[in-house]
């Protein structure tokens, strides 16, 4: 099965200025490059095709040249619409100390999920760098109470094979 990824209500695509030094200049790469809008408005971004079920995923929001702005960050899966982030900063220069990024849980059954940013005015773009989704691993608590229930189970059993009349 194939899988969309669809950008909308952009107003550009920017490769800025390299992140020059500090601790996030390995992601020079990520934290330069993005799809923005640099006017007021909303842009989405759009996964069609995910398997059901539920994912982690973490957006970049950066610009060397010209972040400083907040977005507002609205999620649509299987949950139905909702804000997830209010006023998020969008950070900013070629030797951040932080950058700017958001990890949430989506849902689906399968159908669409939409991620909508609103901002971007003046000369605070509104960015997004780039993404990342990935399947949750199973909680180690669970694990380890699934292992101590099996545990229970095979001590059980053989106990009744010894104390047989």
């Amino acid at each position: 099965m194939q899988r969309f990824l669809t950008i909308s209500g952009n107003t550009h695509y920017r490769d800025y200025a390299a992140i020059t030094s500090g601790p996030f200049v390995n992601l020079s790469p990520l934290l330069s490059d993005m799809v923005l809008r640099n006017a007021f408005g909303a842009m989405q971004l759009k996964l069609e095709n995910l398997k059901a079920g539920e994912y982690i995923m973490t957006t970049y929001h950066h610009s060397t040249a010209y972040g400083g702005g907040t977005i507002d960050v609205y999620l649509t899966d299987l949950e139905g619409r909702r804000l997830i982030a209010d006023d998020l900063l969008v950070t900013a220069g070629t030797a951040p100390t932080s950058i700017s990024s958001l990890t949430f849980t989506i849902r689906t059954a399968g159908g669409p999920v939409i991620l909508e940013f609103i901002g971007g005015s003046g000369s605070q773009d509104l960015s997004l760098n780039g993404f990342e989704v990935w399947v949750p691993e199973p909680a180690s608590g669970s694990l380890a109470l699934l292992g101590l229930a099996g545990l229970a189970v095979v001590l059980t059993s053989r106990r009744r094979k010894h104390h047989r009349p």
